[in-house]
């Protein structure tokens, strides 16, 4: 069966990242089976860090094009928004889309927001402008539209307004880490306070539990499964050492109500075995989403690779069993038994969403680190992490 590799791009500083799905595509089967080569998917491969790192496990990828330069290149903003924004440089740029980082004219202080423009109006756009919306006001830890109106319909395709991230992705902690001695100071687990304060091990569990929060939040928002959960798709937001994580990237989400939607979909490391394994019912689960949050739980914990990070074909992910991993120290402690069970092979003994929230909390609370201590409770605001969204951009149109 052909695998499509869904590589992420990396524009950093932003909210939203960019999906070079077919905008063309108009009916709604036309593009569900984006891994099982049943839709015709046009998404831009690049060479970014992860595909960097799968080359150097073996991995063939091909480059097709690259254009990520922040640029002061860009179109016009649409005439709703002009006297809110204006665009101060161009992030990132795809086969069917555009990202922009604005300036908000109308605020007070200083404050910038992204701005997506996506070309086209193929039912996986509207359908991740709806979660967007529904998305909105919900968690800190969870992309979302936000502004009046938060997104607009033009001719060519849709603009929508986003939080703007900006200290880019968790994928880049990651890349530090590999590069210092954080990765190497120890034969099993990364020594993340061997990074500039205030990365701590317990501090980078606590922005993994932002990353939970999110995705729970997420699932019971609008009953959606991500389906793409990976570090590229975790971005950071920080206000001097105080910062929070956020899911993005809501362009593969899948409705389990509709029992195409949910097939095999993803990027290949982070994709579980009952999705390589054309499971229908263990697809439509949570337990999807969780297998993912552990494969990326487990480069946050663990100076080695997953086994099956440079899994094309499923064979490695479908035959790994956490309980022989090498990687993982015997005897575990409580952080590597959720491992462990996030990574267990049969879906319906995964923890759910709540479990792993409340084993992350009990993890972080027992140890010294009284900022990550603090984090478990606290909202991006309350941390000190992020400025709230100027009122001005809510005050001048109605949202459609």
């Amino acid at each position: 069966m052909h695998v499509v590799f869904l590589l992420a791009i990396a524009p950093l500083l932003h909210a939203a990242r960019i999906d070079f799905k077919d905008a063309a595509a108009s009916p709604e089967t036309a593009a569900e089976d984006l891994m099982g080569g049943n839709a015709k998917l046009q998404r831009l491969r690049a060479f970014n860090a992860t595909g960097f790192r799968m080359l150097r496990e073996g991995a063939d990828l091909p480059l097709v094009a690259t254009s990520f330069a922040e640029t002061d290149t860009a179109k016009d903003l649409p005439l709703e928004w002009r006297s809110q924004l204006k665009i101060v440089s161009k992030l990132g740029e795809g086969s069917f889309g555009t990202v922009y980082k604005c300036q908000v004219l109308c605020a007070s202080t200083p404050s910038y927001v992204t701005v997506k423009f996506i070309e086209g109006k193929s039912s996986m756009v509207k359908r991740e402008i709806k979660l967007l919306k529904k998305m909105s006001g919900v968690s800190d830890f969870c992309v979302s539209a936000i502004g009046s109106p938060s997104s607009i319909d033009t001719e060519t395709g849709y603009w929508i307004m986003m939080p703007l991230m900006n200290s880019g992705e968790l994928q880049d902690l990651l890349l530090r880490c590999e590069a210092s001695t954080c990765r190497n100071c120890s034969s099993t687990r990364n020594c993340w306070s061997k990074l500039k304060a205030p990365y701590t091990t317990p501090y980078m569990l606590a922005l993994f539990l932002d990353v939970v929060k999110g995705v729970r939040a997420f699932h019971e928002q609008t009953g959606y499964l991500h389906a793409d959960l990976k570090p590229e798709n975790v971005m950071i937001n920080c206000e001097a050492d105080s910062c929070f994580a956020a899911v993005i990237d809501l362009g593969l989400a899948c409705d389990p109500r509709k029992p195409r939607q949910c097939g095999r979909r993803g990027t290949p490391g982070y994709v579980a075995p009952e999705v390589w394994n054309d499971d229908s019912r263990g697809a439509r689960l949570p337990s999807r989403d969780v297998w993912a949050l552990g494969a990326i739980l487990y480069e946050v914990v663990y100076s080695h690779l997953p086994p099956f990070y440079a899994d094309r074909n499923g064979s490695k992910a479908t035959a790994y069993n956490p309980h022989d991993d090498p990687n993982i120290p015997k005897p575990p402690k409580a952080i590597d038994e959720l491992v462990i069970h996030m990574l267990e092979p049969d879906f319906e003994q995964r923890p759910n969403m709540s479990v792993i929230e409340s084993s992350l909390q009990a993890v972080i609370e027992s140890t010294s680190d009284w900022r990550a201590r603090n984090m478990v409770a606290e909202s991006s605001s309350e941390r000190g992490a992020t400025a709230p969204i100027p009122s001005c951009l809510s005050e001048s149109h109605a949202d459609p």
